[in-house]
């Protein structure tokens, strides 16, 4: 599987939502690298699921399905509604 690199800078996603206004670099990368395993640890369990339906595309309800079936997904339950 291909790695995806984000081309934008990673320090745009740490201010949304939260109180701190200055981050070391090196938060900023563990940050960053935190979210790309989340999304490529998703991303496997997704395309696991089309798969099973016979499918080579990703869809909603494959993510759906991965939230489901992994307990360390769990807070992610009901966000996709």
């Amino acid at each position: 599987m291909n790695k995806v690199y984000f081309c934008e800078k990673k320090s745009h996603f740490l201010p949304a939502g939260t109180d701190v206004s200055l981050a070391s670099q090196e938060a900023i990368f563990a940050i960053g690298k935190a979210t790309e395993l989340f999304v490529e640890v998703i991303a496997k369990d997704a395309y696991t699921s089309a798969l099973q339906g016979k499918r080579k595309t990703i869809q909603r309800k494959d993510v759906d399905n991965a939230v489901d079936a992994i307990d360390e997904f769990a807070f992610l339950e009901g966000t996709l509604d």
